[in-house]
C-alpha cells in the first residue's frame, strides 16, 4: 500500500488558486486605472405629477375616529378632514390631573410641617374638589400623616423635655456596658 502526502498534492491547488486569484485582481486593476469614460448618454425626458393626492398626517398620531372627506373631494384651508379619538387624551388627563392633586395636597401638608402649624391650610385647587370622592381620600390620607408625624414631634419634645438634669449626669457618669466585641480583645 502506498502513503500518500496529501499536504504536497493539496499544496500544489491552493498555489493555483491564488495565483489565480491574484492574476483577476491584478488585471482589473490595471483595467479600471488605464480605462477612462469620455461621456454620458444624454437623453430628453419630461416631469409630470402622478396625481394631485396630498397625504396628511398627525403630529401626535392616535385613532381615527371620523374621516370627514373622501377620495376626490376638494377641501378648503382649515377644514376638519379627520377626526382623532381622544379617549387615550382623556385619560391621560386624568392620571396628570389626579397626580397634581396629590402633589398640591402633600404640599399644602409638608409647608404645615415645616411651619408647625396646628392645621393644614389646603389650596383654593384642592378645597375646590373636596367633594370629589378620589380628592376626599387624599386630602383624609394627608390629614391623618400630618397629624401621626405631629404627634410624635410632640412625643419626643416631651420625652426630650422630661429628662431631669439629675438623671443626665448619672447616664454621664455610668461607663458604657461591655459588648461583645470588648469583651473578646480583653
Amino acid at each position: 500500500m502506498k502513503v500518500v502526502n496529501t499536504d504536497k498534492s493539496l499544496r500544489r491547488y491552493q498555489i493555483i488558486g491564488f495565483t489565480g486569484i491574484f492574476l483577476m485582481v491584478s488585471v482589473l486593476g490595471g483595467w479600471s486605472a488605464m480605462a477612462s469614460i469620455h461621456g454620458a448618454v444624454v437623453a430628453p425626458a419630461v416631469v409630470m405629477v402622478e396625481s394631485y393626492t396630498k397625504r396628511i398626517q398627525s403630529k401626535d398620531g392616535g385613532i381615527v375616529r371620523d374621516i370627514k372627506v373622501r377620495d376626490g373631494d376638494r377641501v378648503e384651508a382649515g377644514q376638519e378632514l379627520v377626526v382623532l379619538d381622544d379617549t387615550d387624551t382623556r385619560s391621560e388627563l386624568g392620571i396628570v390631573n389626579a397626580n397634581l392633586r396629590e402633589y398640591l395636597s402633600r404640599r399644602a401638608r409638608l409647608e404645615a410641617q415645616r411651619d408647625g402649624a396646628q392645621a393644614i391650610t389646603w389650596p383654593e385647587e384642592v378645597l375646590s374638589r373636596k367633594d370629589d370622592p378620589d380628592m376626599a381620600r387624599i386630602i383624609a390620607g394627608q390629614t391623618k400623616l400630618f397629624e401621626t408625624t405631629r404627634a410624635g414631634k410632640q412625643e419626643r419634645k416631651i420625652s426630650s423635655t422630661s429628662r431631669s438634669p439629675s438623671s443626665m449626669s448619672k447616664s454621664a457618669a455610668c461607663p458604657p456596658s461591655r459588648t461583645r466585641r470588648n469583651r473578646r480583645s480583653r
